[in-house]
């Protein structure tokens, strides 16, 4: 089939087709009439920059799209679209970039090749973005990713080994923890979120202070900062499938005025096990009311 200029491409239009004239050049959409983002670009606290797609790993809690499959721009391309979008960040809240792949480390070669393109163009940067503990043990993915972080997310998901095999997360805690005291070492530990999450199908309330006395340890210890929050059962999951296969969830569930999730233990038999009193969270991670900034946390952007 013969390729067509995305501005002569045919589209329904009020239940008729007709020629799409958003994109036609000359029309602020498309590049040759386009002399700035749209107002959307700088509205929000960051701005958006996209350098990958996908992930290569098959965690079965999530739902994230192209499971199995990671592609990522050049290092040079991608500091194009940074240089290009950098004049517009002085419009945003924050002043920092969003990098919103999936999985920014996945190739660890071009996440230092990045870094050494911005320091040769002279560009600095702050950005957000997400990171594993596998790739940040490795290479020289510490010493880049420190001049040009704001705010990192790893998702740590379980605080011991047979959860995280469960998971499929192709991690150990031993690496979550590495990864920690790296990230420590080149002064990025407090810019650093690990994401824990309790209740997954298969977990008992052992299991979960198990994973909450794992997260106090790497915030006390590493003065990383930690997101603890309960499993919910989101569709496109593997977690998702084979519990619908059981039926103990549907879809049915999104046609309710109000979607309540599966959370904290769905268990093979539809039961839930003995979830953890507050008083176990708090005194476990060591936080009462008027410290919760022990974790020396920090409004995301502003640090």
């Amino acid at each position: 089939m013969a390729a067509h200029p995305p501005w002569n491409i045919r589209k329904v239009r009020g239940g008729r087709t007709s020629s799409s004239d958003a994109h036609a050049p000359g029309s602020p959409s498309h590049p040759s009439g386009r002399t700035k983002p749209p107002r959307t670009a700088w509205a929000r606290g960051g701005r958006s920059a996209e350098s990958a797609r996908g992930c290569k790993f098959k965690c079965t809690f999530c739902s994230t799209r192209f499971l199995g499959s990671w592609r990522g721009v050049s290092a040079g391309n991608f500091v194009d679209r940074l240089e290009r979008l950098q004049p517009y960040l002085k419009r945003t809240r924050y002043k920092v970039f969003s990098i919103i792949d999936d999985l920014y480390t996945l190739d660890i070669q071009r996440v230092a090749d990045v870094t050494r393109e911005l320091k040769r163009r002279g560009m600095k940067i702050q950005a957000t973005l997400d990171a594993r503990a596998t790739d940040v043990i490795r290479g020289e993915v510490c010493e880049a990713l420190a001049p040009i972080t704001n705010d990192m997310l790893i998702g740590a998901e379980c605080g011991y080994d047979e959860g995280l095999k469960k998971i499929a997360k192709g991690c150990r805690t031993k690496v979550l923890e590495r990864a920690a005291a790296m990230l420590q070492e080149v002064g990025l530990s407090h810019k650093c979120v690990c994401s824990f999450v309790i209740g997954f199908p298969f977990e008992t309330r052992e299991d979960c202070l198990r994973t909450i006395e794992f997260a106090s340890k790497l915030l006390v210890k590493y003065n990383v900062r930690v997101y603890l929050q309960w499993y919910n059962t989101i569709p496109g999951s593997a977690i998702w499938e084979e519990l619908a296969g059981k039926g103990l969830v549907s879809i049915g569930l999104f046609h309710a005025p109000t979607v309540d999730f599966p959370s904290h233990g769905v268990l093979e038999n539809g039961a839930r096990p003995e979830s953890p009193r507050q008083s176990d969270v708090a005194g476990l991670v060591g936080l009462r009311r008027g410290k919760s900034r022990a974790a020396g946390a920090a409004p995301r952007g502003r640090e």
